[in-house]
């Protein structure tokens, strides 16, 4: 799974076509999605496995795997994911 970027058009009339950063006002923003959208993603993953009887710990171990779904896997960047 993929999400598109949430620019608003003021802040894309403000920055050349060529350039691709994220506007610094949008950091929070992004961030803040980007983990509800994780924090969902193993939810569902621990909710599959374990159904109703789901507590938190049961989701814990799965926000490596909600992570890589959702942003997918860097294999040069030497992490621990």
């Amino acid at each position: 799974m993929r999400y598109c970027s949430l620019a608003s058009d003021d802040s894309a009339k403000l920055r050349r076509p060529s350039d691709q950063s994220i506007p610094a006002s949008r950091i929070p923003l992004l961030s803040a999605v980007g983990g509800s959208i994780v924090t969902r993603t193993a939810s569902r993953h621990a909710f599959q496995k374990t159904g109703r009887s789901m507590v938190t710990q049961d989701m814990l171990v799965e926000l490596g795997q909600a992570f890589a779904d959702i942003f997918g896997r860097n294999e040069q960047s030497g992490g621990k994911l």
